[in-house]
């Protein structure tokens, strides 16, 4: 019923991945696994060309460090596809807003996500004592949740449906944003969900480097005149507050990888025009007096 597709770097990693999907999957599957090591395409590239290959009606696009504790989930999730129309794309962790300058896959504040991470790397053990960060935003105490994007950590999806919309391996050469990209793609013709009620572990600690925002640049090129998209009632106010959110969260991105911040004002400029670049050099300003402001007052207080 399932072809699990896997990008491996990792063999004993992805081995220990295998063993536990094998444990607790509960349908019958079958494992398509590249091993990247030497060949090290694009994600993209590697799911196209594994997704080919698949024999089953269902795709799971899955991250080499992922284990899943909760019996019977595969064919929980074809249960829940066989019950909801328009059905896209599912995962564990994704967002309900897609601002014009989106940082990463859940957009300001409306992330819906409950994944334990051990952000160590550390692979002997998987419980929730040992991955004791608990990523979770699930305001309504939901089970499933109706998203927008969803994480690459974990992607769930009809053959049929990856068959009209691939993975764009010409835009996302790399191992970044690809995921945000085919969900929101997909998202324009179906539903995406997560489902918040899985005991799901991820064994990553992530990394937001110079590729990282070489490839966020790239999506929000391809993106710009279609979002911003908002599955909640947003105000335009509110929705102006997300985007200038959304430019502190990247300039701080920036700083941690060293980049150049002059190359990130002029993509502020082509993605957004003149009108909204000049806000949001007021908005830095107005943020860093106002930390210069609060550096003083405690000096004064000391």
């Amino acid at each position: 019923m399932i072809s699990i597709i896997i990008c491996s770097i990792n063999p004993s990693r992805c081995e220990k991945t295998l063993k536990n999907f094998s444990e607790t999957i509960g349908v019958e599957y079958e494992v398509i696994v590249f091993k990247n090591r030497q060949e090290n395409w694009g994600i993209c590239k590697v799911y196209n060309h594994c997704a080919e290959k698949a024999k089953y009606p269902y795709l799971c696009f899955v991250h080499e460090d992922v284990f899943i504790e909760t019996k019977d989930w595969g064919k929980k999730i074809i249960e829940f596809i066989e019950k909801t129309s328009d059905c896209g794309v599912i995962g564990f962790a994704g967002g309900l807003q897609a601002q014009k300058n989106l940082s990463s896959f859940g957009g300001v504040g409306e992330s819906r996500v409950n994944v334990y991470d051990s952000h160590n790397g550390d692979t002997n053990a998987y419980s929730k004592v040992n991955y004791k960060y608990h990523r979770y935003a699930n305001p309504q105490k939901e089970s499933v949740s109706k998203v927008l994007c969803v994480d690459g950590l974990f992607q769930f999806v009809k053959k049929q449906i990856w068959e009209k919309i691939r993975y764009d391996e010409n835009t996302f050469t790399g191992f970044h944003f690809y995921d945000v990209d085919f969900s929101l793609a997909v998202s324009e013709l179906y539903d995406n969900y997560v489902i918040l009620n899985f005991d799901v572990f991820h064994d990553s600690s992530g990394n937001m480097r110079e590729e990282y925002i070489k490839f966020m640049f790239s999506f929000q090129e391809k993106w710009k005149k279609k979002l911003p998209k908002n599955l909640t009632v947003a105000s335009e106010l509110k929705k102006l507050r997300a985007e200038l959110h959304e430019i502190s969260t990247i300039i701080d991105i920036c700083k941690v990888a060293n980049f150049d911040m002059i190359k990130y004002f002029k993509q502020i400029l082509k993605i957004n025009g003149i009108c909204f670049f000049i806000l949001t050099l007021i908005h830095v300003l107005l943020k860093k007096l106002k930390e210069l402001t609060n550096v003083k007052t405690t000096n004064l207080k000391i």
